[in-house]
Order: structure tokens, then sequence, then C-alpha cells
């Protein structure tokens, strides 16, 4: 089932699946770089039809503070914490 509001424009809808099939065609041929511009054009799409859940985006900021600051202890800290933060976001947006 698409997530509120994906369904309603079967453009939107059309051009998600595009997306989340060259996302899987790139893991599938293991070339990360496709893979992560295809899922960020993914999310781009789907926040972009539902304006109204941009609050609901998590942020990379604490993650690229500690890559920056070359503290590999707080990035090891901040992407768990980030990733249960998306888990979370996805869980609502797709249920």
């Amino acid at each position: 089932m698409p997530p509120p509001g994906v369904g309603r424009s079967p453009q939107v809808a059309a051009e998600l699946r595009e997306l989340v099939e060259l996302a899987e065609e790139a893991r599938e041929g293991a070339d990360p770089e496709q893979f992560l511009l295809s899922d960020c054009e993914f999310w781009r799409h789907y926040f972009r039809a539902q304006p109204d859940r941009h609050a609901s985006m998590v942020s990379h900021l604490d993650p690229l503070a500690a890559v920056r600051a070359g503290d590999e202890d707080a990035a090891e800290r901040a992407m768990p914490e980030h990733l249960a933060r998306s888990r979370v976001l996805l869980d609502a947006l797709f249920r």
C-alpha cells in the first residue's frame, strides 16, 4: 500500500516506482553511488508530493558533526541514534 497521499497521483506513484526500480538495479549491481542517488531522488519526490510531512524529516547534523570533528566515538553513537529515528519515521510514514 502506498503511503497516504502518494497514491492520489498516478504520476507521482509512477515516478516513485521508477526510482525504486533504479535503486534496486544499482543495489543488485553493487553500484552504491547510483543507489544513493536514486534513494535521494525518491525521498525528494516523496516529500515534494507531501509538503505537510517536511517537519518529520530526520536530520543528519549529529552524524555529520562527528565525522567533521574526526570523533569516531561520537560518530559510532550518532549513527545508531540516527537510524533509530529513521526507523520511527519510516514506521509512521508507511503504516
